[in-house]
């Protein structure tokens, strides 16, 4: 039997093609107190109302399996409807327009920007180990409106990364 609580729990949609440790994201919905499901089809893309889009891994395998699944559209229609999306990781990455990650490879075109490597920024500096993989302080940007209730600026995060989301506007 569901307890009344249960039943009205917001249901999160979590896409799972292929790439990203969906076990965790759903472990971080029933945490913040939603109804985590898994989503595999283009389908259930459309009936969903909350979605979530994880991904570990390369930029172009992951485009290559949200084509070979049919999913690009649907997750744009979602989109351009003003339902909640979140991408998170390599999923926030393949919302902006390309990659240079094994070359120059489109994205969803959902943000203006850019995935580039943070090597490129940085091309004659050893101060940065790449890929970047330890816990970091973040540094948060006060002109930059946060979308959290609560600050994260020096806050520890764990990275694992070799290129990062350039955005057009910020």
């Amino acid at each position: 039997i569901t307890s009344m609580s249960e039943k009205y729990k917001k249901e999160i949609s979590v896409i799972d093609y292929g790439i990203g440790n969906i076990s965790n994201v759903l472990a971080g919905i029933n945490y913040c107190g939603g109804k985590g499901r898994v989503i595999t089809t283009y389908k259930d893309i459309e009936s969903s109302d909350y979605i979530i889009l994880p991904g570990v891994g390369a930029f172009k395998y992951a485009m290559e399996q949200l084509k070979n699944k049919n999913m690009i559209d649907a997750i744009k229609n979602h989109i351009v409807k003003n339902k909640h999306f979140l991408g998170i990781c390599l999923g926030m990455q393949l919302m902006l327009e390309k990659s240079y990650e094994f070359g120059e490879i489109d994205g969803l075109d959902i943000i203006k920007g850019e995935v580039i490597s943070i090597k490129s920024q940085q091309p004659n500096s050893s101060t940065f180990k790449i890929p970047h993989i330890g816990w970091n302080k973040l540094i948060e940007n006060k002109n930059i409106q946060n979308i959290y209730s609560k600050s994260f600026d020096n806050k520890y995060m764990y990275f694992v990364h070799s290129y990062f989301a350039k955005c057009k506007n910020n």
